[in-house]
């Protein structure tokens, strides 16, 4: 579906169609959507920066609850009967679940409610998201701590006669967090991914 285009969906649908796939016409019109999807929620991004706004694409747990209220407000000016809106509010969906940011806060919980049923997901696969969101943003900002403690603790410890880091002292200890951090870093994008397969969402 890469190279489907408008002016090539009835040639690609007829494709489809020939080859077995009894709903060829939804597939080809979900693939269009999301193109369009995609288009749009790049350029709602770059206007939001434009405006000196929050977007999804670059928000934090600072400032996610300006960007989903503002993503959320986007949503409810277009019609929700059209597949291209359901489509853009899953893709806004995912920006904030890949964001890695808290969402902790009764107004950012319900823009990303809003956004969730726009895209049809249930109030459950919602409560999961924001769940699951929460529990990776702790997970990586315990990591970032342990970095910045390995980092400042770099160098200022003492070495056993053959070269080697002395068991338990502070250079140890610090050799060790990043060790946790990396591998708490891949624990959290595993995460993010399975929370994407268990909400039966594609990745970006």
């Amino acid at each position: 579906m890469k190279k489907l285009t408008a002016d090539n969906a009835v040639f690609v649908e007829g494709m489809l169609s020939e080859n077995g796939v009894s709903n060829a016409h939804e597939v080809v019109a979900a693939a269009l959507a999301k193109q369009a999807a995609s288009a749009e929620l790049a350029a709602w991004n770059d206007s939001q920066l434009e405006q000196n706004e929050v977007n999804l694409r670059d928000a934090t747990s600072d400032n996610i609850e300006v960007g989903l209220e503002n993503a959320a407000a986007f949503i409810a000016q277009k019609d929700a009967a059209d597949p291209a809106t359901a489509a853009l509010a899953n893709l806004m969906f995912q920006e904030a679940m890949l964001s890695g940011a808290d969402i902790d806060t009764t107004a950012a919980q319900a823009s990303l409610q809003a956004l969730g049923q726009a895209a049809g997901m249930s109030a459950a696969q919602i409560a999961t998201a924001i769940s699951l969101m929460n529990a990776a943003s702790s997970a990586a900002s315990k990591a970032a701590v342990k970095a910045k403690a390995a980092a400042a603790n770099a160098g200022k410890n003492p070495r056993g006669k053959d070269g080697g880091v002395v068991w338990g002292s502070e250079e140890w200890n610090a050799q060790m967090a990043a060790y946790n951090q990396a591998k708490q870093a891949e624990s959290i994008a595993e995460m993010n991914a399975k929370m994407l397969e268990d909400l039966k969402i594609e990745p970006i």
